[in-house]
């Protein structure tokens, strides 16, 4: 467990090089909230790995272009 004051890219690649000192190889994927650097982050320490956004995410993000008088019934669906 890491604790930090924010989410950080810096915080993020002090995470993910501890994890790579300790022995992990490489992370085959990764779900983020899509944080800014932190995919950058990821790619850095771990090339290979493959960068999604969190499913969540992605429809909060969505949910942001529905217009207003239609977002009762989006939010039910």
């Amino acid at each position: 467990m890491w604790l930090g004051k924010n989410e950080s890219a810096a915080f993020w690649l002090s995470v993910l090089t501890d994890l790579k000192a300790r022995g992990v190889e490489d992370i085959l994927i990764t779900a983020t909230d899509n944080l800014n650097g932190f995919t950058q982050t990821i790619n850095n320490v771990f090339p290979q790995s493959q960068t999604q956004i969190c499913v969540v995410h992605q429809i909060r993000n969505s949910a942001k272009y529905v217009v207003w008088k239609d977002k009762k019934h989006f939010q039910k669906t």
